[in-house]
């Protein structure tokens, strides 16, 4: 549960600033809402098979849009952000859930792919980023079973175990 308490009003006031509308379910927050419901609740739905498919579900309190609305303001929720599970294979919960750039949120899905070299882990995007070698190079080295530094070579050998941004 957030630790915050809204009014309804200061509510009201959290969606025009963060969405220019009054109306409630013409806000972006309202449709992520919406469509996690859809996700994990209709069986007729596309995505259906890997959410509530596999079993993932939304924690009670977060069926009542108020709740999640208020959870949503009280851990940074603003239009640029999307919800994000930190375990692919948790519920959406306050304890799972976070908001997140599409970008960081394209690195935790259940195919990404981490690679381990000398302690350091990192996605394979990021590797490749970072070495300079060419996603493509890398996939295939990696499917062929090439593992550790080999799979970096020709690449900035300066660049490749500094911290991801």
């Amino acid at each position: 549960m957030p630790n915050t308490r809204y009014t309804p009003i200061e509510i009201i006031e959290q969606y025009k600033q963060v969405s220019g509308s009054t109306n409630i379910i013409q806000t972006r927050l309202y449709n992520i809402w919406k469509l996690m419901k859809r996700r994990c609740n209709r069986s007729s739905c596309q995505e259906f098979k890997s959410y509530g498919g596999r079993g993932i579900t939304i924690c009670p309190e977060w069926l009542d849009f108020k709740t999640f609305a208020l959870w949503a303001f009280d851990s940074g929720y603003t239009d640029n952000l999307s919800i994000d599970r930190i375990d692919n294979d948790g519920n959406y919960e306050p304890s799972n859930c976070r908001w997140t750039s599409s970008k960081i949120q394209m690195r935790n899905k259940r195919n990404t792919v981490f690679i381990t070299i000398e302690g350091t882990t990192k996605t394979m995007k990021d590797w490749s980023i970072q070495s300079g070698v060419k996603y493509t190079t890398l996939k295939y080295r990696f499917d062929a079973g090439i593992t550790g530094k080999e799979l970096l070579k020709g690449g900035d050998e300066n660049a490749m175990f500094t911290q991801q941004n």
